[in-house]
């Protein structure tokens, strides 16, 4: 009875992202399109389509509870709905980062306010400090090799900014892969497992990102960059279905 249970859950809650997938390749069409001359679109076009799949997982992740505010008083989901938040807001920044430097420093930051709630949501309980210094490591070689491209000829509000913002992606990973444990495999608690992909693909993600706008363009950069940040924020979003909090599904209209 309790796997059957289990198996409509599953079910249920893949059904709820079942308009996901279709705005991903919504946006990859407007941006092929673009990018092969085409068509051209308005900037707020190109934003639009951009968020949409943020704003379907902020959708996905409330119907994982009875109200709205059910989920505000689940901390585990208010962090995680917050960090889509601000990850929305970041993508809309950077939309027009070509036309003002200070629109990409706005959108780090909200960014950087984004992976603090994640960080927030992944909580403090076990720290494995040996992880914590192999993704500092990880986020220093990033931060060394920006250096040693563009990065270097920046404005000290931007080195100092990238310099934080890889200390908090290196620290997000940290957070997301200490609280996982053999025992959640054998306990079939793969939420906690999908968290780890999301905030490691945000790591590669902001990667691509940064090594295009500071060592220069590459083949298929949009693809690189947008496929696996899609992926980071639906591995996130993910993690709260049996996650933390106590699962209460709405039901689909």
């Amino acid at each position: 009875m309790m796997d059957s249970q289990k198996k409509q859950n599953f079910g249920l809650r893949f059904w709820q992202l079942k308009s996901f997938i279709p705005r991903i390749v919504l946006y990859f069409l407007f941006t092929s399109l673009t990018s092969s001359g085409i068509e051209s679109w308005p900037d707020w076009v190109v934003l639009v389509v951009k968020v949409l799949p943020i704003a379907y997982l902020i959708k996905f992740v409330w119907l994982q509870h009875e109200s709205l505010d059910a989920l505000w008083r689940c901390p585990f989901s208010r962090y995680v709905t917050m960090g889509l938040v601000f990850s929305l807001l970041g993508d809309s920044l950077l939309v027009y980062q070509n036309y003002d430097e200070t629109l990409f420093i706005a959108g780090i930051i909200c960014f950087a306010l984004g992976h603090t709630f994640y960080i927030c949501a992944f909580g403090w309980e076990t720290l494995q400090l040996p992880l914590l210094v192999k993704f500092m490591c990880l986020s220093g070689t990033l931060y060394w090799y920006l250096w040693r491209g563009d990065l270097a000829n920046q404005s000290v509000s931007l080195k100092v900014g990238v310099a934080v913002y890889a200390i908090l992606i290196g620290c997000m990973n940290w957070r997301a892969w200490a609280r996982l444990s053999y025992q959640d495999f054998v306990d079939g608690r793969w939420y906690e497992f999908m968290g780890c992909i999301g905030a490691f693909s945000f790591m590669l993600s902001d990667s691509a990102l940064a090594i295009n706008k500071f060592r220069g363009p590459y083949q298929n950069e949009n693809l690189i960059i947008m496929s696996t940040y899609y992926v980071a924020q639906l591995g996130i979003a993910l993690s709260v279905v049996d996650g933390p909090d106590l699962y209460r599904p709405k039901k689909l209209e």
